[in-house]
């Protein structure tokens, strides 16, 4: 009779449960986000499943974190509910929710025999939920198309999964009105432990089944699964073992024969031809530790494989009779891949594709293999493995980030003090198992392991189990973990303790990324130093109103002879100062470092000599036009109360010099501290910081042990920097922060390539201890890994996913702001606005040869909105990419037979060159091509690593690739030369290139937009009444133009391509002037956009701050252009999605630069002459004729010596190459082959 009940009451339940989301739907109809994220019954396609396991649906949303695009974009996850055995949530009945693999849920489903003996057992309901991105629970309806879209698959994480989770929980308990009902997750992999660390409140217990969560960032020996392989084999067939071992020498020698790879492909049935033994051994590999990892009750995998292999005479017979006994028999051929992922073998091609990315992304697993394994030796390549990934998806694989979110090294520590309830259960035959818990943490964690068990073994069941799979499911249902007898007191309780936990939790996690509690400090070091002179009063002033509201200001601390404290960044008075002009008899010679130095010692000086000096600039590559503005040396206390910061850091350079000559530093910082708050103290002197550490023990004061050179011996101690480095204990025991150079985080190499960053950082805050990095300044030479950004340094050092220093010390502190409140925490998934548009310029060749498969690869991943082509033409009428028609200007094609082609062509340019069009196509995609060094005379190379990468293209090559990238909103495409092509050479380069449109698709409704850029109107007029965005490109630099060339502009183009100095005018470095030409062509709907914007600090105004971000900003808040193009793509994209432009108020370090107000700081004998002003454009500058028609067989010009100037399209003159410098071009282009 009571089974009859409960069966009544469960479909009593399930019928409330449908009901509940009826009236669910129904109440909460005017509510969008209620209302689209609830449960559905699936009219499912239910299998063989007992009839009480009911199917259901919930709308997620793909983006639990975010309010951008993502997050209100849904799919339907899938979720079965077992009702079977639960006894209510009257009685206090608890929930058993699994959480699906990286599978589909079907197979699962009823077959989780822990599950099933302890539901009944405790009167539990049982949930099972599907994975997202896996089996039916796919945005999008499809994974190809969820993959394809790098907003959505960048959802695929284990933090949305775990967040996916928790919704359906909730939703499911709240509609059966079941809140204080237990929760105990279960799973295989991440998810139990995990979502127990991450979601307290709601499981209060976890069973994690082969949980591998010590896989990650070195914690487990990378062999260590191919180990256990290794060692399964051995104790089941020793001889099986030895056969394996001897296999892979044999297949080498086989694919090393004639047609070896061909016998090696037929033979096993190779869907693809084999390309290497190496692949074919790969898979192999995968195959054994798939048959080891999945062995099952009675060792059958390996059993199975090894009576394959050994029971056929010939070895290759027997291998490919073991591959089907783990792949099961191919009615076709076996999808043999070498990717490296043992998971790839059996996977489902959608689940793989799944597995794929999250593999590159956060799941970085490194496996590899010793000499003494069973499997091949191999290492785990991190830069192979990156290529990888960024070739699939262009992203960057993170493998600190798993423990920086949940934790990993010293991982026992963190689940005694922050974890409880958990059962972590492992078979030991599992190769998993070596990267899983093993031993018992506490009383509430704890570790069953079995020596026969294989991958999540214990989860499923079968009448014939083995006694000792089911004293494993025994001791786990005992475990004090495991919910039993739970009343509603018990659970409110835990549930309270939960929440705790769980806030507390949360200030850990912010702990982590920033320490302090707090963001970075950004530290102005003496000021805005980059452009004022050092300590100098302008300096501080600007970098207190053009920096964050707490922002530090930096004194280097020197003594004058009368004691007082002055703010110099040198113990030399000569570099930065008058000095030598006032007194240029008083200099002295001392010991300094040991080493006798001669120079001008503030200690030589009192505070009243000093007066008569004045500060300048110190670097030459910095603006001199301030030095004659009579800056005098600032006190520590004028710096102070002139400014009144959020804090003054005083840097003590030279305690121990000082005291030589009877000055006593510390006396001068303990008197100061008594009239400045001061809030940090540095000194590379441990004693002297020791000597500070009791006046200063009760205040607020932090006291800094800054770090010099690596080799560098410490005064007090005799100990090399990097020794001390070693000893963080012992400096926290009289420092509470270190100040360290750049490179002890993020070492580069001779090269000026980055290095792995080192583990200072999370060290230093696991000992307690601050870390803050010196020598930021954008002038400075930065790895080529930035390209040439000054913010996206910053972000290596304060927004990496591993770590965040606790302040940056910049020379640029108005930079260092932007870099933090601006750009810092990003969501990848964060919408930008649609203007400016991201134009590439050449593609991204600022980091790869121009025109290149890479460069245009770089763009779209970088975040370009539209990517260019140059069109040229070759020989034989291909149209193709590159970004000249003169050959020598982005190739080496001087080093190749066709240097015997270079000629001069007068109607193009008139110096010598080797041109497009006396080259075919298949010559022309041979040339290996050259990135563009437009600065190298200021020596700032582009990535000389990558200098020739890639591959050029045609123009039908171009527009696939575009097509295929979702993220691109269009593309540019460049036509000159066309008067010249036809008339010259036959050839209509217009035509050409509306042939390839056509054909690619791109005059489809649907297709991306299409722009077309061109200095020669009639080009435009022959296009006009398509749909494509006409531009026209103004060469010359022009102040305005007039209302008749403004109208004339209107009747042919859409929009206008004018060069930055046509927007802001520029004299020797600064900024003097804005036109009118934005403001005149938006008057009659003309939009404009701006070229050629590069990162190098070179070609950016000092007002601009030598900075890339800030000149974009300006062109696009201050002058109001609708469109950048940049040779840096990913800066402008990075723009776009800065936190500063939505906010309310702009901060002033993110406001437009207004021109002429820098130049009006400095002196006027300081000061550039004025420049003449840039003519207005006119009609005449943009009249021509139309193109000639195409005639056939018209003779190509000789090569000749030109004697006439030639003018560009817009009416301006280009300097002419005389005789000599011909004959110096061919030399030139000669030596360039020795």
């Amino acid at each position: 009779m009571a089974s009859k009940v409960h069966g009544a009451f469960n479909v009593v339940v399930l019928i409330v449960l449908v009901l509940c989301m009826v009236v669910d739907a129904g109440v909460r109809d005017d509510n969008v986000w209620a209302s689209t994220h609830m449960s559905m019954p699936i009219q499912s396609q239910m299998k063989s499943y007992n009839t009480t396991i009911h199917a259901f649906v919930y709308v997620q949303p793909v983006d639990h974190f975010e309010y951008g695009v993502a997050s209100v974009t849904s799919f339907q996850q899938r979720y079965y509910v077992d009702n079977r055995y639960w006894s209510g949530p009257k009685e206090g009945g608890p929930i058993f929710v699994y959480f699906g693999g990286e599978f589909p849920l079907d197979d699962t489903l009823g077959n989780v025999g822990l599950l099933n003996d302890c539901a009944p057992h405790f009167g539990a309901l049982v949930i099972y939920i599907e994975h997202q991105f896996y089996g039916k629970s796919v945005p999008l309806e499809s994974i190809d198309l969820a993959m394809a879209s790098p907003e959505i698959r960048s959802c695929l994480t284990t933090e949305q999964s775990l967040a996916d989770y928790a919704e359906i929980v909730l939703s499911v308990k709240a509609n059966l009105s079941a809140t204080t009902s237990a929760v105990i997750v279960v799973g295989g992999s991440y998810a139990g432990p995990w979502f127990r660390l991450k979601y307290p409140h709601i499981a209060i217990g976890a069973l994690a089944s082969s949980a591998p969560i010590l896989s990650f960032d070195g914690i487990t020996p990378e062999d260590a699964a191919c180990a256990v392989v290794s060692k399964d084999f051995k104790e089941l067939d020793e001889n099986c073992y030895n056969t394996i071992r001897r296999s892979w020498g044999i297949i080498d020698d086989i694919a090393s024969q004639e047609n070896g790879l061909e016998f090696l492909s037929r033979s096993f049935n190779s869907c693809r031809p084999l390309q290497s033994s190496s692949g074919m051994k790969t898979y192999l590999s995968n195959l054994y530790t798939l048959a080891a990892q999945y062995n099952g009750r009675f060792n059958t995998f390996i059993t199975s494989v090894c009576s394959a292999i050994l029971g056929d005479k010939d070895l290759i017979r027997g291998i490919i009779k073991a591959i089907s006994v783990v792949v099961g028999p191919q009615e076709s051929c076996f999808e043999i891949m070498a990717d490296g992922d043992d998971r790839a073998v059996v996977i489902d091609s959608n689940s793989i594709k799944a597995w794929k990315w999250q593999r590159c992304t956060e799941l970085v697993a490194p496996k590899g293999c010793n000499e003494d394994s069973m499997l091949p030796p191999s290492r785990f390549d991190m830069t192979a493995y990156t290529k990888d990934c960024l070739r699939r998806y262009a992203v960057l694989p993170r493998p600190h980030w798993i423990t920086t979110y949940y934790g990993g090294h010293d991982m026992a520590v963190t689940l005694r003090q922050f974890g409880s309830n958990i059962i972590f259960s492992n078979g030991l035959r599992d190769p998993l198992s070596s990267a899983g818990v093993l031993k018992d943490i506490s009383s509430t964690i704890v570790a069953i392991n079995t020596k026969e068990g294989s991958h999540c073994l214990h989860l499923t069941s079968s009448p014939d189990d083995p006694k000792w799979l089911v004293h494993q499911r025994q001791r786990e249902m005992r475990a004090g973990v495991l919910v039993n007898n739970v009343d509603r007191e018990i659970v409110e309780m835990q549930l309270f303790q939960s929440y705790t936990f769980r806030i507390y939790t949360l200030a850990l996690t912010k702990a982590k990324i920033y320490f302090a509690g707090s963001p970075p400090l950004v530290i102005a070091r003496g000021g805005l130093s980059g452009i004022f002179p050092d300590s100098s009063t302008f300096a501080y002033n600007f970098a207190m109103m053009s920096s964050v509201p707490d922002v530090v200001l930096w004194c280097d601390v020197q003594l004058t002879k009368d004691g007082a404290g002055i703010c110099f960044p040198s113990i030399m008075l000569d570099n930065a100062s008058t000095v030598a002009y006032t007194y240029p008899n008083r200099m002295s010679k001392y010991l300094y470092h040991g080493v006798p130095t001669q120079g001008y010692y503030p200690c030589d000086f009192s505070l009243k000599e000093l007066a008569s000096i004045f500060l300048t600039q110190g670097l030459p590559s910095r603006p001199p036009n301030f030095d004659g503005d009579g800056f005098s040396f600032l006190t520590v206390e004028d710096v102070y109360t002139q400014n009144k910061p959020a804090g003054i850091w005083l840097n003590i350079q030279d305690a121990a010099f000082y005291s030589q000559h009877k000055l006593s530093m510390t006396s001068f910082v303990i008197s100061t501290s008594k009239k400045v708050m001061i809030s940090h103290i540095s000194s590379p002197d441990i004693s002297f910081l020791q000597g500070l550490a009791k006046p200063f023990a009760s205040t607020k004061t932090k006291l800094v042990f800054s770090f010099l050179d690596e080799d560098m011996k410490e005064p007090s101690t005799n100990q090399t920097y990097s020794s001390l480095l070693k000893n963080l204990t012992f400096v926290k025991s009289f420092a509470s922060g270190i100040l360290v150079p750049r490179s002890y985080i993020w070492p580069v190499d001779p090269t000026f390539y980055l290095q792995p960053h080192t583990s200072l950082v999370v060290h230093a805050h696991k000992t307690g201890i601050e870390v803050f990095a010196a020598g930021f300044a954008n002038d400075n030479i930065i790895a080529y890994n930035y390209s040439y950004s000054p913010v996206a340094e910053y972000l290596s050092f304060i927004d990496n996913g591993d770590f965040s220093v606790d302040g940056v010390l910049s020379d640029f502190s108005v930079t260092a702001s932007e870099a933090r409140d601006c750009f810092a925490h990003v969501s990848s998934n964060a919408t930008a606005p649609a203007k400016p548009l991201v134009i590439s310029h050449n593609g991204a060749s600022g980091d790869y040869p121009g025109c290149t498969d890479k460069s245009y690869r770089a763009a779209i991943s970088g975040g370009a909105d539209v990517i260019d082509c140059p069109v040229q033409m070759s020989k034989d009428s291909i149209p193709f990419c590159l970004s000249s028609i003169n050959l020598i200007d982005s190739t080496l094609v001087t080093q190749t037979q066709f240097r015997s082609m270079l000629s001069i062509v007068t109607e193009i340019q008139s110096s010598p060159g080797i041109f497009s069009f006396n080259l075919d196509w298949t010559d022309i995609q041979g040339l290996i091509p050259a990135i563009a060094n437009p600065f190298v005379g200021s020596l700032l190379y582009r990535n000389p690593r990558f200098k020739n990468a890639g591959k050029l293209i045609s123009l039908s090559e171009f527009l696939e690739l575009a097509k295929n990238a979702s993220s691109l909103a269009g593309i540019l495409l460049k036509i000159e030369n066309a008067e010249y092509l036809a008339e010259n050479q036959s050839m209509s380069i217009v035509n050409a290139v509306s042939s390839a449109l056509e054909q690619a698709g791109y005059n489809s409704l649907t297709a991306k937009k299409v722009m077309i850029k061109t200095t020669d109107s009639a080009v435009l007029k022959a296009l006009k009444g398509n749909k494509y965005e006409l531009i026209y490109e103004v060469d010359s630099k022009i102040r305005d133009a007039s209302n008749a060339t403004i109208a004339d502009l209107k009747t042919f183009s859409d929009s206008v391509v004018v060069n930055q100095e046509s927007v802001y005018q520029t004299d020797q470095g600064f900024l003097v002037d804005l036109s009118n030409i934005v403001q005149h062509l938006h008057s009659v709907n003309l939009s404009v956009y701006v070229q050629t914007l590069r990162n190098e600090l070179v070609d950016i105004s000092y007002d601009f701050f030598s900075e890339p971000i800030a000149e974009i900003n300006s062109y696009v808040m201050g002058a109001k252009v609708d469109g950048i193009i940049t040779e840096y793509p990913q800066t402008g994209a990075a723009y776009k999605k800065n936190l500063c432009l939505t906010m309310k108020k702009t901060p002033t370090y993110m406001r437009p630069i207004q021109p002429g107000q820098l130049i009006l700081l400095g002196t006027p004998q300081d000061m550039p002459p004025a420049e003449a002003p840039y003519p207005i454009l006119t009609v005449g500058n943009i009249s021509e004729a139309p193109l000639p028609l195409v005639e056939k067989n018209a003779p190509s010009p000789s090569a000749t010596i030109p004697g006439t100037p030639k003018s560009s399209k817009n009416g301006q003159h280009q300097i002419t190459a005389s005789a000599v410098s011909y004959f110096l071009a061919i030399i030139v282009a000669v030596c360039q082959l020795l």
